[in-house]
């Protein structure tokens, strides 16, 4: 019934009403008894409350289309947003690892760094820019596709195992991260 147009629908009613009304005039005008006309006034209002009826949830179902199409938007919208957070924080990280290229191996060749190395300190910086970065990612996974959600969490494992100061920092302060952060990484609880 949703594909009737609105002109067909007022069309319906106008040959409800007509038809209703003409009974009722036809059956006074022969000298009916009154439960005749009484009757076809009775069939008019059945009829007028039908067509009412069907326009209700035609209209109700063009809404609920509408309502439907919008929320779609917003879920796309919503995850090209969260795409384009995470892309643009993960941009960010490569830039500031392009900056300081001598710190890339102790978080992508599994490079172990001593307490007493010079740069010690600004390794736990990106370690805790990683951190944060990863429990952003796993705040926002249940609104990414499941193929790219699951590239995500291959990264975010990777990075901690190939990363000996990720993997100190993370076990120093597992306390701030919560654990579906932790399993993700495949941190120890």
């Amino acid at each position: 019934m949703s594909h009737l147009s609105d002109a067909r629908i007022w069309f319906l009613v106008a040959i409800s009403n007509a038809f209703a009304l003409t009974a009722a005039v036809i059956a006074a005008i022969a000298g009916a008894k009154t439960e005749y006309v009484v009757g076809a006034l009775t069939l008019f209002v059945y009829l007028e409350t039908f067509v009412a009826i069907l326009w209700y949830t035609i209209e109700t179902r063009k809404i609920q289309e509408r309502m439907t199409k919008q929320l779609s938007q917003v879920s796309l919208s919503q995850q090209q947003t969260t795409y384009g957070d995470l892309y643009a924080q993960q941009q960010q990280i490569t830039q500031f690892f392009a900056a300081n290229i001598k710190l890339r191996p102790h978080f992508y060749e599994n490079v172990e760094i001593a307490t007493s190395d010079p740069n010690y300190h600004l390794a736990m910086f990106i370690a805790e820019m990683l951190a944060d970065f990863f429990e952003h990612l796993y705040l926002e996974l249940d609104t990414l596709p499941k193929d790219i959600a699951d590239g995500w969490r291959l990264y975010a494992a990777l990075k901690y195992k190939n990363s000996p100061p990720f993997r100190i920092y993370i076990q120093d302060r597992k306390d701030l991260y919560g654990d579906g952060v932790l399993r993700m990484l495949g941190a120890p609880p």
